[in-house]
């Protein structure tokens, strides 16, 4: 007799949303999920560097023992989108195209953070369910204050994180529900709406057979797992953009799980007392009770925890906190399990590069799998204590310049919004813009703008808008003419009239 297939939907914790953009989980936990785009920091100067650090850790001292949070990234292969020259193209129009179809495959990474918190439902004391009789109406108006509260919260963490990053935005809840529907199928993204009701979301996003056997297997595809077992003597700023430039694509989270600072507090005075006791052992203590004399031989090892310990309660004076890290890496295949193994060691070489331990996750694969999902705190046992200090630096803090992947002129006029050009630094694509507003309405008959941001894809596209102005003419690219009269849409097509 064979065991039925287990569902997923049973092992993921989302109930329903319970505002715009809030989620709350079967254990009563409210959820919010922000997607973070960085700067550009490639030529920046060191001192901007440290300030952006320096905002995160601030950013760390918000947070609580009732929080958690989840630091997302996705690294995702970008198609480009059909230009088809018609058959009446020049020549050098189905050149360019062609061309430009050979630079794939092209990537882009993707950044999200999720805040967790317990309310007051979460977990409940043993005399509160024996004593504190509440009745349903008390305790739905009690959680509702608390919901209204986390939003307050979010609103305010959302302002905080706009002085880090480039754009930081809010997901509403059809954002919230298709993010957590690719942390689930990370290869299947699409968008997701919001039912009516906004309840029972865990058959909703997780609906299909998941084996959690040899091989992990989710809806006829196979996925492999990774967990980082120790981390660099140091960590630093930008540690993970070389890991988030691979030319693959994979997914990394890390769940951070704060802790309570006076509970901390204790244990770091317990272990520092502890050690400082076992730096001289009996032997050496009746030693120096007969002879009347100190000795200088002291164990290191116990010296050392000490130090340690003496650090660890250096930065809790200076508002750092301590948590529970467990950073996992996740890729997929659905050819096969060796496929998804291959481009899983070839994520964990290039952890590994940068000083961390990374190990293959067998035995506890459906676990570490489970436990990257959202709200899903019970799962993957693997968690390391970790300071905030070390935490500002799991976040991406800097990516190439990419250029606006949508042409608003085009999308305004045509409804289509694909941009004309497209190149790419390094493994990620740059998306050419061509258009400034109304295309020379206040700028006489220049159409291209060469004023962007700092970095190194502004380098990039400097250059390549002087070589797009040396063409135009041997092009034939028609401009607008001055006093700003609005172009054709078809002459800004490939093979249209103005090419």
């Amino acid at each position: 007799m064979s065991l039925p297939t287990p569902r997923l939907a049973e092992r993921f914790d989302l109930a329903g949303m319970v505002d715009e953009g809030i989620g709350i989980t079967k254990s009563a936990e409210t959820m919010c999920t922000f997607e973070l785009v960085p700067h550009d920091l490639t030529f920046a100067r060191e001192d901007q560097q440290v300030d952006l650090v320096r905002n995160l850790r601030n950013v760390t001292k918000v947070f609580g023992g009732k929080n958690t949070i989840y630091l997302d990234h996705f690294r995702r292969e970008v198609g480009l989108p059909p230009l088809p020259a018609m058959a009446d193209a020049p020549p050098l129009t189905r050149v360019f195209e062609c061309e430009r179809r050979k630079m794939g495959p092209l990537y882009v990474t993707r950044s999200y953070l999720t805040v967790c918190k317990e309310t007051s439902e979460t977990k409940r004391s043993l005399l509160q369910m024996m004593f504190a009789r509440r009745s349903e109406e008390d305790s739905r108006d009690s959680l509702l204050a608390e919901v209204e509260e986390f939003t307050e919260e979010m609103r305010e963490l959302g302002n905080m994180l706009r002085s880090t990053f480039k754009r930081v935005a809010r997901l509403d809840s059809d954002g919230f529900l298709t993010y957590l529907h690719a942390a689930i199928t990370p290869w299947n993204p699409h968008a997701v709406r919001t039912p009516d009701p906004a309840f029972y979301l865990d058959e909703y996003l997780a609906e299909g057979p998941a084996q959690f056997e040899n091989v992990l297997r989710y809806n006829d595809w196979y996925v492999c797992m990774a967990g980082i077992r120790d981390f660099p003597g140091s960590t630093h700023a930008g540690m993970m953009t070389r890991l988030l430039s691979s030319n693959m694509e994979f997914r990394v989270t890390t769940r951070f799980i704060f802790a309570d600072k006076e509970k901390v507090k204790k244990e770091i005075e317990a272990q520092r007392t502890g050690a400082y006791q076992k730096r001289k052992g009996l032997g050496k203590i009746a030693q120096e009770a007969i002879l009347k004399e100190a000795s200088h031989l002291e164990d290191t090892e116990a010296l050392s925890q000490v130090a340690d310990a003496s650090a660890a309660m250096a930065e809790l004076a200076v508002g750092l906190s301590f948590g529970l890290a467990t950073t996992t890496a996740e890729t997929w295949s659905k050819v096969s399990y060796e496929e998804a193994r291959s481009l899983l060691e070839a994520v964990m070489k290039t952890a590994n590069d940068e000083g961390f331990i990374t190990k293959e996750e067998r035995m506890n694969a459906p676990s570490a799998f489970l436990g990257s999902i959202p709200g899903n705190l019970r799962y993957n046992a693997r968690r390391h204590r970790t300071s905030t200090a070390n935490l500002a630096h799991f976040f991406l803090l800097s990516s190439p310049y990419m250029g606006d992947p949508v042409n608003r002129y085009m999308q305004e006029v045509t409804g289509e919004g694909a941009p004309l050009l497209i190149a790419k630094t390094g493994h990620s694509p740059f998306f050419l813009e061509s258009h400034e507003g109304d295309v020379g309405a206040k700028r006489g008959n220049r159409s291209v703008r060469p004023e962007v941001p700092g970095g190194e894809g502004a380098v990039f596209r400097q250059g390549r808008l002087v070589a797009v102005g040396d063409r135009a003419v041997r092009w034939g690219v028609r401009r607008d003419q001055p006093g700003g009269e609005r172009p054709e849409a078809q002459s800004l097509r490939p093979g249209g009239p103005g090419t």
